[in-house]
């Protein structure tokens, strides 16, 4: 433990209490911690996170839209009977009362109350598991519907604009800083084939609330109950399409399906089902016919914008998301090309499952 990270703990630790300190998850951008007091009576564990700066330039604003709408959460889950002390990310104060501290180093770090026995799941074993993810991405969806959507500036503006996304491919390919450009060519050139699909997702439709980051392990489970309990990760909360957020859940459990060992097409094609299905129910009726309608595309959008967004990193030298070795972040823009290639070639059958499982539903 560093003198830095030890100076945060003592914000949140009543003087004199040692911790037990572990790493926590494997996030792309955070740096994450479990600390858990050693002679706190009563002192329940936090999740610790130092906020990474160079995604989030303003971590502070950041820190008080999420306070926003977790608050907003509890009052809901409140008035709806249910736990907010389990269904709801709740942030946890320093003990002066403040939402972050700062170090040494002018870092900020927030803290959040960590929730008992409850733990994401990385790929889902079972339709009914991507149901239950779908079914908290739909209600968390639902729960912020009242929260005025035009109110909430977001941290990161561009990171559904698929275009400025590739622009900035293109520009770190003639750069080329690193001299790895002429090993993605092959990729290079599927992104700009498929730059015109992520058009097809911007229609007319309604500007929500949306998480913005839906990918399948920021939902948490009850490991005893096997059921979803709440949505984590909520920085990215911002004005935008219903469709993006649906259509990123859904490439998350497509890609995480298509994984080698699991057992292809049709395994894919019924957890995208299912997955929909739980949005569906999660939602309610507040989405449109429209909204629905615009989802396959949708999903294709969130994929060529991943890839293009993790190849540009791979060629700056892996500088946005973190990496364990050489090659992680040109391995996922690969997995998202394929996501890409497997909605292309199942299209017909994508549109089909949405019009049984919503459509005709309503």
């Amino acid at each position: 433990m560093t003198t830095n990270m030890r100076g945060v703990i003592s914000s949140y630790l009543p003087p004199g209490t040692g911790a037990v300190i572990d790493s926590l998850g494997e996030g792309h951008i955070h740096d994450s911690y479990v600390i858990r007091a050693k002679d706190a009576m009563g002192f329940r564990p936090l999740v610790l996170q130092r906020m990474n700066r160079h995604v989030f330039p303003n971590p502070e604003r950041v820190v008080q839209t999420v306070a926003r709408v977790t608050e907003h959460l509890q009052q809901r889950a409140r008035l709806e009977g249910r736990d907010e002390t389990r269904e709801v990310l709740r942030l946890a104060p320093t003990r002066n009362g403040d939402l972050w501290t700062v170090d040494e180093e002018g870092e900020i770090w927030r803290a959040f109350h960590w929730i008992a026995g409850a733990l994401p799941i990385a790929v889902p074993d079972s339709p009914e598991k991507a149901r239950e993810i779908g079914f908290a991405f739909g209600r968390f969806l639902l729960d912020v519907s009242d929260l005025p959507a035009d109110a909430m500036e977001p941290a990161l503006p561009d990171l559904h604009d698929a275009a400025s996304h590739v622009e900035a491919l293109d520009a770190a390919a003639r750069d080329d800083p690193l001299r790895r450009a002429s090993g993605v060519q092959k990729e290079l050139a599927a992104i700009e084939a498929r730059i015109h699909l992520t058009q097809a997702a911007r229609p007319e439709l309604p500007v929500r609330l949306i998480h913005g980051d839906t990918k399948i392990d920021n939902v948490l489970f009850d490991v005893e109950t096997e059921q979803s309990l709440c949505v984590i990760d909520l920085d990215t909360v911002m004005p935008g399409p219903a469709p993006i957020d649906i259509g990123d859940f859904l490439r998350s459990l497509v890609r995480r399906t298509l994984c080698p060992g699991t057992s292809g097409r049709q395994t894919a094609l019924e957890y995208f089902a299912a997955g929909l299905a739980g949005y569906r129910d999660g939602a309610g009726g507040l989405l449109t016919a429209e909204e629905w309608e615009a989802v396959p595309d949708a999903v294709v959008t969130t994929a060529v914008t991943l890839a293009a967004r993790f190849l540009r990193d791979h060629l700056l030298g892996d500088r946005y998301f973190r990496v364990e070795c050489d090659g992680d972040n040109l391995r996922r823009c690969r997995e998202q090309l394929f996501v890409v290639h497997w909605c292309r070639q199942h299209q017909i059958e994508l549109r089909d499952r949405l019009r049984r499982t919503v459509l005709e539903h309503e």
